[in-house]
């Protein structure tokens, strides 16, 4: 049997594929002139067509080393354009991250009245400090600090100790109605940033106590900060209890102890607001990065922690 096979191989070639075999005995008259033997059955398949790597495939694999989720993956290379698949090597990889994030970033910049909200933990108070920071030390700007984060112990502590470290006025508001007040103390302020209390957003009573602290303050803009330490879970789950804003923007904090980088596209993703800050650390005020769309995508592609611009 065995030597039946090798002979079916030998004589088809190595690429042959046996089917079956069986033992043949001749009967009636054929036993005394045929010998008892063994036929083969064995073909040799069509050989497949090779296909060829796409320039398409070639940029999804780039993106995929970066540590892009497939997800974010086919949303970048479907939008990308024809001069882009012209360089599919790692390096236009890169610039056609950049191009899709461009559209996707927006600034603090223009805004008179900026509010943050948020999860707890999320890192509000502290990336508001380094706002205040930028504007104040940085631009010359007179800035005012208002928090209505009374609920979280200390809250209201920490960031008066911000204010009084730059010299800025603050107040602090406890209810809704006293937001008007506190907005009119402010009126010679160029910009005035707003901290919220951080709640667990799945509570319909939470929901309704921020939604009116937003209402009575009706910032220029409404940033809502989220750590990158998240899971894309958690984050689906904070973006469907989270009232966008017309004038919504996003702020990602904790880059720097995020376990991949390449999560802030899965942001832009779920979220579906523009960019405007990454915080990536504690320091008051030099962690804090407002990257170009090209910075962002380098950055990305190396998953190393990137301080200020």
């Amino acid at each position: 049997m065995d030597s039946a096979v090798q002979l079916a191989r030998q004589t088809l070639g190595p690429d042959a594929v046996v089917l079956g075999s069986r033992v043949v005995e001749p009967w009636g008259p054929l036993r005394y002139i045929v010998p008892t033997h063994v036929e083969v059955f064995a073909t040799i398949p069509e050989p497949q067509p090779i296909e060829e790597e796409t320039a398409e495939d070639q940029l999804t694999a780039h993106l995929l080393g970066m540590g892009i989720s497939a997800r974010s993956a086919a949303e970048i290379v479907a939008v990308a354009s024809e001069r882009a698949l012209d360089d599919p090597s790692k390096e236009g990889a890169v610039d056609t991250l950049g191009k899709f994030l461009q559209p996707r970033l927006g600034s603090v910049d223009g805004f008179r009245s900026i509010c943050l909200v948020g999860p707890t933990g999320a890192g509000k108070t502290t990336t508001l400090a380094k706002l205040a920071a930028r504007f104040a030390l940085d631009e010359g700007k007179k800035v005012g600090v208002i928090t209505t984060d009374t609920y979280r112990i200390g809250a209201v502590h920490h960031l008066e100790t911000y204010a009084d470290i730059m010299g800025l006025p603050s107040r602090v508001v406890e209810e809704p109605a006293a937001i008007e007040a506190a907005m009119d103390d402010l009126a010679h302020c160029d910009v005035v940033l707003v901290d919220t209390s951080g709640r667990n957003l799945r509570r319909q009573a939470a929901r309704r106590e921020i939604s009116s602290f937003l209402e009575a303050i009706d910032a220029d803009l409404v940033a809502l900060v989220v750590p990158l330490t998240l899971g894309l879970e958690e984050m689906a789950d904070l973006a469907a209890n989270f009232d966008r804003q017309e004038h919504g923007a996003l702020i990602l904090t904790k880059y720097d102890e995020s376990p991949r980088r390449s999560k802030v596209m899965d942001s832009l993703r779920i979220f579906g607001m523009p960019l405007v800050a990454i915080a990536n650390g504690q320091t008051v005020p030099d962690d804090i990065w407002f990257p170009t769309a090209r910075q962002l995508a380098q950055s990305i592609s190396r998953g190393g922690r990137v301080r200020g611009a």
